[in-house]
């Protein structure tokens, strides 16, 4: 049920007389209503591959140094 129809709903069966519960109702809808859902965010530098080298700052496996490195700084 919108916002709108809320407060036509309570305008309609009487409740026009309460402005105080209006606006608490009003209130409590908008809150619940722009709840977001908490979204966890991985930890910079968390994207380690499988020989430990971090990609999202630029390391790759470098086999013939047989370790991680910034293939432009070669």
């Amino acid at each position: 049920m919108g916002m709108c129809n809320l407060v036509e709903l309570f305008t309609r069966h009487g409740h026009g007389r309460h402005p105080a519960r209006l606006l608490f109702c009003l209130s409590l809808g908008a809150l619940v209503a722009c709840e977001s859902p908490k979204v966890e965010s991985p930890m910079v530098g968390a994207d380690r591959d499988s020989h430990g080298c971090i990609a999202s700052a630029g390391y790759l496996w470098d086999a013939a140094q047989e370790k991680c490195a910034r293939p432009w700084e070669k």
